[in-house]
Parts: structure tokens; sequence; C-alpha cells
């Protein structure tokens, strides 16, 4: 009897020490290999996810059982005190009512809850912990100074009241009673964000959505231009760099058009959408009004291209690559008769920025703008060489030069 014990024991640890022993391994060679995906662009498996925030939720519960609430935690003060912070810091991440999240915090992994519609799954402990100590690998960060938990207890004390606050009351408590949005350089952008609630595709624990917040809360304060203006200029011929595009050259339509293309991901641009997402409808018109408005000049550097590449350009701007069943141009842009059409105007355009516009159509990665689109199967057919030239040839031209050439 005594040996019978020994015996099993060993017989069972046996078999588990080798088992333990070749797991460890495969993890070491798992983890030195680099094998392992860890890139944000692929979600975590559903399954995955959920066990996840299943820990955190226990963990966050189980720890925040230490703390006291006070007496005040409904203070107007404290909601106050809590919405100032969150307007400046939290809703980069988070959202808040009537505004979705940022394109940009959509990609981390995991995302960052939609408090708006998630605040009501903590306790109060649960939420002031949070703010006071942060999550590991969430990048929910802690409180910068963990001492003061009555700062966390203000920013759990706002966030109670959160979900039941429309945009209006949020603005005034994060940024400042009778804040507006109204004008900028001679521009209206009326006395409001959104009117309503825009309509959202809901998901398990985040919210996309438009108009979105944002890093930088640009969209609701009276900043639209100098925003947009570092890129773009204040003109709207992209600071004569050729990185931007030329705007002063476009019509009012296009502008709207992609605008709203950006915002719904339509078009397709890292550097545009987190800044479309974060307009309202009438911003989106007062800046493709304003920028339409511009005096129309062309990309500077036109004297710098070369003659040849030019003249080649302008051969399949007007007459196309019929060999190859490549139409003109022309036939679309610069005309003013397709008026059910939205087509960009290109005289005058950078011709770094056009041709990069169709090696990006050419590799069906550029999105669009309207209804209707030829240039992803026409950009199959041109060469390297013939983008090159044909984008040249229109930053050559001056803007309108071509749209009374047309009409005639």
């Amino acid at each position: 009897m005594k040996k019978f014990f020994p015996d099993r024991l060993s017989l069972w640890i046996g078999p588990l020490g080798t088992t333990a022993v070749a797991v460890a391994l495969v993890a070491v060679v798992v983890l030195v290999s680099g094998i392992i995906n860890l890139a944000a662009s692929i979600p975590h498996p559903e399954g995955w996810a959920n066990i996840l925030h299943y820990g955190m939720k226990r963990a966050v519960a189980f720890h925040a059982g230490d703390l006291k609430q006070p007496d005040d935690f409904d203070a107007d003060w404290r909601v106050a005190q809590g919405a100032a912070h969150y307007g400046h810091v939290c809703v980069s991440c988070h959202g808040a009512p009537e505004l979705g999240q940022n394109a940009v915090v959509l990609e981390m992994r995991p995302r960052p809850q939609y408090l708006v519609e998630a605040v009501d799954q903590l306790s109060n402990k649960e939420l002031a912990w949070i703010v006071l100590h942060g999550v590991k690998y969430t990048a929910m960060p802690a409180w910068t100074d963990a001492d003061r938990e009555d700062e966390a207890w203000s920013m759990a004390a706002f966030l109670r009241k959160l979900p039941n606050m429309d945009y209006a009351t949020y603005r005034d408590l994060a940024y400042g009673q009778g804040r507006s949005i109204t004008k900028n350089l001679d521009v209206e952008f009326g006395d409001h964000f959104p009117d309503t609630r825009s309509d959202a595709a809901k998901r398990s624990e985040y919210r996309s959505s438009t108009p979105a917040s944002g890093f930088l809360e640009f969209a609701m304060q009276d900043t639209l231009l100098p925003m947009c203006g570092r890129c773009h200029g204040e003109d709207g011929t992209g600071r004569g760099l050729g990185a931007f595009p030329n705007l002063a050259m476009q019509n009012e339509q296009y502008l709207k058009k992609s605008l709203e293309a950006y915002a719904s991901g339509e078009r397709h641009s890292g550097f545009m959408r987190p800044v479309a997402t974060q307009l309202s409808q009438p911003q989106i018109e007062a800046l493709a009004k304003y920028y339409a408005s511009q005096p129309d000049v062309g990309a500077p550097g036109a004297d710098k291209l070369d003659p040849a590449l030019v003249e080649k350009g302008r051969e399949i701007a007007h007459d196309g690559v019929p060999s190859r069943k490549v139409a003109a141009c022309l036939s679309c842009h610069e005309q003013t008769t397709f008026t059910s059409r939205v087509f960009p105007n290109l005289s005058g355009q950078y011709a770094t920025y056009t041709e990069n516009q169709l090696k990006l159509f050419a590799k069906n990665d550029r999105g669009n703008v309207g209804d209707y689109n030829p240039m992803d199967e026409l950009s199959h057919a041109l060469t390297d060489e013939e983008m090159k030239a044909v984008s040249a040839y229109f930053q050559s031209v001056e803007p309108g030069e071509l749209v009374q050439e047309t009409a005639r």
C-alpha cells in the first residue's frame, strides 16, 4: 500500500512533466520566431476578446472594493470638474453624446469602449478605480497623480451622467457655458454641431458614426479653417509643396462629395478620414463653399516641367490612347455638361498629386466620389510614364483654360 501511491504518482508526473516541457519548448519557439501576427489591423478572435474583457471586468470588480465613495458623489461641481477633463482628454478615444469615435481609435486593439453606451456596465467604484489606476494592455492610462482619488471620483460622477446627456449639455459642461461653433474667416458654420444623434451602426462595445470626436476637437471649436490650412493652406492651394492637393481650382460640388466620401470610407485615406468624420453636414458644405470660392490659382512649378513630357500628356488628355481604348481625359474632366456626374477639375493640379491618384486607381486603392467612376478600369491601361506625362500636362494648364476650350 505504501508503494502504491508513489508509483501511481510517478506514472502521472512522468507524462505531465514531459508534456509541460514540450509545451514550454513550443512556446519558446513561437515567441522567438515571431510567427504570431500582432498587427492591430487584425481584430482579436471574438471568443478571445470576450475572455480578455471578462478577465478585466473581474479584476476591476475585485480591486475596486477598497474604494470609498464620497458622500457628495452626485454634486454638480464634481460632474462639471469631470466633464472638463473628459472633453480635453478622454473624448479623443471614448466619444461623446451624438458623436461617434474617431476612425483612428476604432483601429486600436482592443478598441476603447464607447462610454456613452458602456458606462452602465460598471459600478461607481469600478469607474473610479479604472480612472485612477488604468488597465494594462488596453491603452487606458493610470491617473497622472495616483494620490488624487478625489479627482477620480469627479470623473466617475461625470461618467455616470454621460449616457443621459445630449450634445448641447455635454458641450456646455466640457467646453464652457454657451460655447458655440459660429464663424471662422467670415464663413458661417451654424450655431450647433449636430442637431440630433446621427444614425450609427452600434457594435459590441464601440461605435462608428459621423460626426465623430477627435484628438483635437477642432470641429467643436472655431478652428476649422486653421486646422484644414495646416495641409491645404488658408487659400486652398496646398502650400505650394505638391504634397497636398490644390483645392482652390475645384468646384463646390466635388469638394463636398469628397469630404462626404472620406467620412463614409468610400474614398480611402488615413489622413483625411479621421478629419472628415469629425465634420457635421453644415460644416462640410461650408468648407466646400469656402475653398471653391478661393481664386483659381494653378499649382506653382509648372515652368519647371519637362516640355516633352507635357506634350505627351497633352496628347493623352485630348485624344486618349485609342490603341488601348483609353478615352481622352477631357471626355469627362473640365466639362460643364455632366451636371449629374462628379468629376474633379485637373487643370492647375500638382503633377505629383495627380500621378499618385492615378497609381491608386490602378491598384484599386483610391475609392470613389460620386456614383460613377471609370478610372479604376482606365488607369490599368496607362503605363507609369503615361501617368506621369498626363499629370505634368494638367499642372501646366491654367485653371479654367480647358473648360473654355471644350465649351466652344
